[in-house]
């Protein structure tokens, strides 16, 4: 069984977590883990490991990205016309 890992920086040591599918290392990773440069490696079930994949996150400054609901465009409803 394959295993997710991601390296990271965190108070000057490196951290290593580890997860059960890759859908779940990179949601942690785009969710919780902390700005900066981070690594993606793919362990096989026998130890062996992928080439390491470099990931960067960076910190965000301003605001997200979408708007509030009213900006979104209205369509108004198709009345049918007998």
């Amino acid at each position: 069984m394959k295993r997710y890992i991601i390296q990271y920086a965190a108070d000057g040591e490196t951290v290593e977590r580890v997860f059960a599918s890759k859908a779940d290392a990179f949601r942690w990773f785009n969710r919780e883990c902390p700005p900066g440069e981070a690594v993606f490696i793919e362990e096989e079930a026998g130890g062996q490991r992928s080439p390491a994949k470099t990931l960067r996150k960076k910190v965000r400054t301003g605001p997200a990205s979408c708007g509030p609901a009213s900006v979104f465009l209205r369509v108004p409803a198709r009345r049918d016309q007998a």
